[in-house]
């Protein structure tokens, strides 16, 4: 499911919306785009996230309220054969390499290099692949 004023972008649609990416799945495009390529996996109950709240030092270093959601740049694009683990939350603005690896239940808030598997919360890198 997707929700924003933004797109989501998925290469080989069909064939990822019937076979990698489950119901659960929820993409949040309001303050960015998300890319998913090609041949990338995900688990159950994956969110992948581009809005945020600000905190008090970005509200104030960007003028606007407590808690303002900002509009756009927080885009989110995954790589081509990435596996998503369950539960996984995935934090926009972030890039996540090729055949990246983000464990179950991490929370993701910084690009993952290509070929890299990351868990934990937040998610830290665990080895090369």
């Amino acid at each position: 499911m997707a929700q924003g004023e933004h797109p989501l972008l998925i290469d080989d649609f069909k064939k990822s919306k019937r076979h990698n990416i489950p119901k659960s799945v929820y993409f949040n495009t309001r303050s960015g785009m998300i890319h998913v390529k090609e041949n990338t996996v995900f688990g159950e109950d994956v969110l992948v996230i581009t809005g945020k709240h600000y905190n008090i030092e970005e509200a104030r270093n960007s003028d606007v309220p407590l808690h303002h959601v900002p509009e756009k740049g927080r885009d989110i694009i995954i790589g081509k054969g990435c596996y998503i683990g369950s539960s996984a939350i995935l934090i926009g603005g972030i890039n996540i390499g090729d055949y990246a690896v983000i464990g179950a239940g991490a929370v993701v808030t910084k690009d993952v290099p290509e070929r890299t598997f990351v868990a934990g919360v937040p998610a830290k890198e665990i080895r090369k692949l």
